[in-house]
């Protein structure tokens, strides 16, 4: 089979993720921590990329974040944009080991849905929600705090905590359930 690209562009869609699909990426970013002993975060950096299956390269592009490619069965090629954060990359080689677990590198284009699949599970295996919930309290919601101890952007984490209904007003954290 002829080798393909799969390119992480952050396409957006209206059509939201069923709860019980969320629950089920979820339990497999849970699984994937859990199985190699992680019990506290940030998740480690060999979780994100095997080196024995990915090759990581930067590229200077202007507007992708990502992309992959399988060189040959088990091995993979992960494009990452060079002028991202290192935050942002870590986010977005998450994103890409979800697309390479669904074995969707062959696709050009993949649609929205499968987009909003793959920053699930980037979000939940970099901030499992046990993880955010017990630190959210330790932290008293400091934003920052979180996002150091977590090594995620501050877009990322205000996102997983509006997921998780945890208050984000005004760009900062205000320590209290979004639900009290």
């Amino acid at each position: 089979m002829k080798p393909g690209w799969r390119s992480g562009d952050g396409a957006r869609s209206a059509r939201r993720l069923r709860t019980s699909e969320q629950l089920e990426i979820e339990e497999l970013a849970r699984g994937v921590n859990q199985g190699h002993g992680v019990k506290a975060p940030p998740t480690p950096d060999y979780l994100l990329a095997d080196p024995q299956s990915y090759i990581i390269r930067h590229f200077d592009w202007e507007r992708l974040s990502a992309a992959t490619m399988r060189v040959e069965p088990g091995l993979w090629l992960v494009c990452l944009n060079k002028n991202h954060s290192k935050v942002r990359q870590r986010f977005s080689l998450a994103h890409e080991h979800w697309h390479i677990l669904q074995n969707e590198a062959m696709a050009f284009q993949l649609d929205a849905l499968d987009e909003r699949r793959a920053n699930h599970f980037a979000a939940s295996l970099l901030m499992p929600s046990d993880w955010i919930f017990y630190f959210w309290e330790a932290y008293k919601g400091d934003l920052r705090r979180l996002c150091s101890r977590f090594k995620v952007s501050r877009q990322a984490m205000e996102v997983r905590l509006k997921e998780l209904g945890l208050a984000v007003q005004g760009g900062s954290s205000i320590g209290r359930r979004a639900d009290k």
